[in-house]
Formats: structure tokens, sequence, C-alpha cells
């Protein structure tokens, strides 16, 4: 064309631009939800510290699906944007010893917005790694971006001087080492609570994910959320996906012909309606069109019973079956990590936050929210 073209869409980062403009694919690069996630994106680049730039993942959570809703937009990595006067964060007066209990995101970005503030932070973990669930959720066919998330995370604790202390349980004698503590331990899958055959039981998302079990040909998945559908593509979709596999799958210049995996899977919920009606309005039709392309039976208002065997044994609508499954894995919600604060939550120096404080759904916009107002509160 004799006009000048502007590229636009998932170029989130300086390397997929300069990638772009270098190949002479487009002359002009516009950027809107990133911007979002990190108003300095540009600013940071022309200092050279890329390193430094808050990625936007493109969940959509906190703009596109908001926009719908009539809400204002903001960010799930970013809450301040479209807040800035709203939820300032002000350099304190009176800087204090902070201890932050559990390295997921809550953790990470509480640690962050409190050395910004001039406190002294020191964030623990009991086990070797950081990042909680975000550890999972980069597992995920189509969420590998939030690696990013992570590594902004970890570059800002270096920079920002917070001490990290991992293989370290929380031991009630640091109380009294800290002015304030804030425990963001997160959550842990829920247990299914149906009865199972001495040689079966029901693997959990997390383990699955890991790749700590060994899984079957045919598998039924509990739990019609954001995880089961999470789960779904996990077990039939490809990890960083070329361009040339993501046209082929969704029939860009071609016939649609997505990749077809050997496994036959099964989604049950037990309540009745549509599967993934509580998915986000921009992003939810996807996750349903993938388990449509890969044959995922879906069995609505069932109550499950016993696994052996034989397979499954369920009810729906008042007739009892057994689903000739080898593999069941249990996508039913969470429970919170809150043993810590039982007997902590009346001291005025305890803050939860995250899904310490309430484990509904895997809610990273609400856990990095809540990072941010206790910060301001400290």
């Amino acid at each position: 064309v004799s006009v000048p073209v502007i590229a636009v869409n998932r170029i989130n980062t300086p390397a997929i631009a300069n990638e772009i403009l270098t190949a002479g694919n487009a002359d002009l690069i516009s950027m809107a939800r990133p911007l979002l996630a990190d108003p300095e994106f540009f600013n940071k680049y022309q200092a050279q510290h890329s390193e430094q730039i808050n990625i936007c993942i493109g969940c959509n959570q906190g703009c596109l699906d908001h926009v719908f809703k009539g809400k204002r937009a903001t960010c799930l990595v970013n809450p301040q944007a479209g807040f800035e006067l709203d939820y300032p964060l002000e350099y304190t007066q009176k800087a204090k010893s902070v201890l932050v209990v559990g390295a997921g995101p809550a953790g990470l970005s509480a640690s962050c917005y409190l050395a910004q503030k001039g406190h002294t932070v020191t964030l623990i973990d009991k086990s070797a790694d950081m990042g909680g669930q975000f550890n999972l959720a980069m597992r995920i066919p189509g969420k590998e971006d939030f690696n990013h998330t992570l590594r902004y995370f970890i570059n800002e604790l270096e920079r920002l001087k917070v001490t990290v202390t991992l293989n370290t349980p929380f031991t009630d004698k640091m109380l009294e080492q800290y002015d304030d503590v804030v425990f963001a331990t997160g959550v842990r899958p829920r247990e299914a609570n149906f009865t199972c055959a001495d040689d079966k039981r029901v693997f959990s998302y997390d383990e699955v994910i890991r790749g700590e079990v060994e899984l079957g040909q045919s598998i039924a998945i509990l739990g019609a959320g954001g995880i089961g559908f999470d789960m779904v593509a996990f077990l039939s979709e490809h990890k960083n996906q070329t361009i040339s596999e993501f046209k082929t799958q969704w029939g860009i210049e071609c016939e649609p012909s997505p990749h077809k995996d050997s496994r036959q899977l099964f989604m049950l919920k037990r309540s009745a309606g549509r599967f993934g009606s509580e998915l986000g309005k921009t992003t939810g039709w996807i996750h349903r069109q993938v388990a449509k392309q890969h044959g995922v039976k879906q069995i609505a208002d069932c109550q499950y019973h016993h696994f052996d065997a034989q397979g499954l044994t369920i009810t729906v609508a008042g007739e009892e079956q057994i689903l000739p499954v080898d593999t069941v894995i249990a996508c039913i919600g969470q429970v919170s990590n809150n043993e810590l604060m039982s007997q902590l939550t009346d001291n005025p120096k305890v803050h939860v936050i995250g899904g310490a404080k309430l484990a509904s759904a895997i809610d990273a916009k609400r856990a990095i929210y809540e990072a941010l107002q206790v910060a301001r509160k400290i």
C-alpha cells in the first residue's frame, strides 16, 4: 500500500515492536492495553530499562471486561490504572519494618508497593520458588505471558532492595520482630468429597499442571469455571503456539483444522445451565470454542458418587450412570491457606490479603488490588 501502516494488538514488549518494524511489516506501532499495564512503557524503553516494564498479559480482566460492563477500565497488573488520583501511593513519613508472608501475586506486589513507600520489607515463602498460582497459570496454553509479570516482580524486588527468604515458614516469633505483618499465603485446591476405590484417587489441578501425576486416556474434569477450562486447554492445546499453528486452528486463510488430542475429555459440573457462563465476556467464547474444537463432552446438573476401575459413578437428572473414565481431575475451587492467622486476626499489626482472605476464585486482579490498598494503609 502507498500509505503508512500501523500495527496493533498484542504488541506488548519492545522486542515484538522492534521485530515488526525492522522486518518492514509496519511503519508505526499502536498500543492500548500495554499502556494501562505500564504508562511509563516508552520512557523505560528509552532509558534502556525494558526489564522494569510491567508487561500487559492480555487477560482483559481489568480493561475490556470492565468496559463491556460499563465500569471504569483498569488493569490486573496495575490497579492504579484509571484510578491514579483515587489510589495514590505516597512516600511514608514513618518508615516501618514489614514482613510479607507468601510470594504469590498478592505477596510479590505488596512487597513492591510497600518498598516504594519507603518501608523496609522482608518477603518470606515456605516453598523454594516465588510466584504462587502464577507458576501454574504460565503453563496454560495462551497464558504464557503471565511469566512476564513474575519476572517483573522479581526484578522489582531486587531494585527496591526487598529482602527475600525462601524455604522459610512463618513462626509466631516473627510477629514480634516486625512493625506490621501482611499474610498473602494464597490458596490450595479444594478436595473432592466422594469415595474412591483403594487403587484410585482424584487428582488436584495443581499436581496435574506440574506434571506430578500420570494421566490416562479418558479424563473427567470436575468443575466448569476458569480452572476447568484452563485444564481443557492444558490437556489438549499446544503451548507456545506458533503463528502457523494458530492460523490453522482458527481457519485463517485456510479451513479450520485444530490439533486433535488422543484423549477423550469430559467436563462435569453440579449446577445446571451453560458451561463457562461466568468466564470473562471477551475471553470466555474462546475457551468454550476450544472445548468444542476438541470434542469435550459436557455434563451439567450432575452429582459425583464413586470412582473405581469401572469409572466415575454419577447421577444426572435422577438417573445413576457410570462414566467410563480412568482419570478424574478436581477443578472445583480453592480454600484459603489461612491457618497461620487464625489466632492473629484481632492483632492490629496483622493484615490479610488475596486468596488467604477470600478464596471464592483464583483472582489475581483482586489480590494485586488488595496489595496496593494494604500498602497505602501501612
